[in-house]
């Protein structure tokens, strides 16, 4: 007899270059149980993107295209659009709901969080919505907020992915027994060949290995609270302390005029040959192989997958005391918080660890530490499929009692 739950995971872009959620949606798509889950899942299937190679063979896939609009600048056509697509997208959902006996819909955006919440009112299931950013980073356009109200209403578990993200959501009307906190997790690499990482993370940053100067990096993409602006600029302070340093920010062009304006400090600064910018990068690991400190300086940062990834490459890392990174950093331990936000701060936090490589190894080991224990998939996949099992459980004695 199979008693397998069928589960549809959600996701409304299909290029894991997108962002951390799409990379989160992707590993608990490979860590859920298949012993106990029938997994089906839901992305634009048409649209370019490397989710859906990367997508198992035993996960059955739907096409879901969102009609979410875009940024071509054809705004009012988009959003219209969107509009008129709205009870077609609704009605086939029904009908992929029904025809597979889905018991749990798990969305992972607030726009596929709308749809499917809009479809609840005619199918019977339960609807988890994963939130991956601050309630106070949503656009602050009104037909957002109304999407966001009614998937919170609607929603019968919320996951934030840290307890800022939860605070945010409480703030915003949410009802705190809804939510869950989950933190997210990363697939465990073993560290394999250290050399050869080093030196091809050397060759692709097109620096000189045998260099020793100090490499301090980090990586998100350009947008205004990454803060790659107080990265630059916390240069002036560190120098102070070690003048030998070299900084590298890795990341794709989310906004060109915040862009343009740390490229302009850069040159204004007299920082060019301080400062490497590579652009989007894939396999991550090599580059921060071959960094010593790796910093966050995102304001504020729902979670930060970059704090996890440093951490499997034994990596301290250097953050502002708010958002994710507070509650995965050990500080003293296995990195830095800063207090208070602002470029002097920041670059005064690193002080101890620009001169002192043992404390940079000691707390770079803490980190890997503590990641195997609390950060991995399989960690944050249990605490998904503890939620998953008990709303299929009150699915199950409510139509009992029917």
């Amino acid at each position: 007899m199979n008693n397998k739950k069928n589960i549809l995971f959600v996701e409304y872009c299909p290029d894991l270059k997108g962002g951390g959620a799409q990379r989160v949606f992707l590993n608990i798509l490979k860590t859920v149980n298949q012993a106990d889950y029938k997994i089906f899942s839901a992305f634009p299937l048409y649209k370019k993107g490397d989710l859906a190679d990367e997508i198992p063979e035993y996960v059955t896939t739907f096409n879901y295209d969102s009609k979410s609009p875009d940024k071509t600048g054809r705004k009012i056509l988009a959003y219209l659009e969107f509009l008129l697509y709205i009870p077609i997208i609704v009605f086939q959902n029904c009908y992929k709901l029904k025809w597979n006996s889905i018991e749990v819909v798990y969305c992972h955006s607030i726009i596929s969080g709308f749809h499917f919440a809009l479809a609840k009112i005619f199918v019977n299931f339960k609807l988890v919505y994963h939130e991956h950013n601050m309630a106070s980073q949503r656009p602050k356009m009104f037909v957002w907020r109304l999407m966001f109200d009614f998937v919170n209403s609607r929603s019968d578990k919320i996951i934030a992915i840290s307890h800022g993200v939860a605070n945010e959501l409480a703030d915003y009307g949410c009802d705190r027994e809804k939510i869950v906190v989950v933190h997210n997790g990363i697939e465990l690499q073993a560290i394999k060949d250290v050399n050869h990482l080093v030196a091809k993370g050397y060759q692709r940053l097109g620096l000189d290995s045998s260099n020793k100067t100090l490499l301090v990096g980090m990586i998100g993409h350009f947008r205004p609270w990454k803060g790659q602006a107080l990265f630059v600029e916390s240069y002036h302070t560190a120098c102070v302390f070690n003048d030998d340093i070299h900084y590298v920010i890795v990341g794709g062009i989310h906004d060109d005029a915040y862009y343009e304006q740390v490229q302009q400090y850069i040159l204004q600064h007299d920082l060019s040959d301080k400062v490497t910018i590579t652009g989007h990068q894939d396999n991550i690991p090599e580059l921060l192989s071959c960094m010593d400190i790796i910093v966050v300086p995102s304001v504020p940062e729902p979670f930060g997958l970059v704090v996890l990834e440093a951490m499997m490459m034994a990596k301290p890392v250097v953050a502002f005391n708010i958002g994710g990174p507070a509650e995965i950093i050990r500080a003293g331990q296995t990195g830095v918080l800063v207090d208070d936000v602002g470029s002097v701060s920041l670059g005064e936090a690193r002080v101890s660890l620009l001169n002192d490589y043992e404390l940079r190894r000691v707390m770079g080991c803490e980190g890997r530490n503590l990641l195997e224990k609390q950060f991995t998939c399989q960690v944050q996949v249990d605490h998904v499929e503890t939620v998953i099992n008990d709303l299929c459980e009150e699915l199950s004695i409510k139509k009992r009692s029917v």
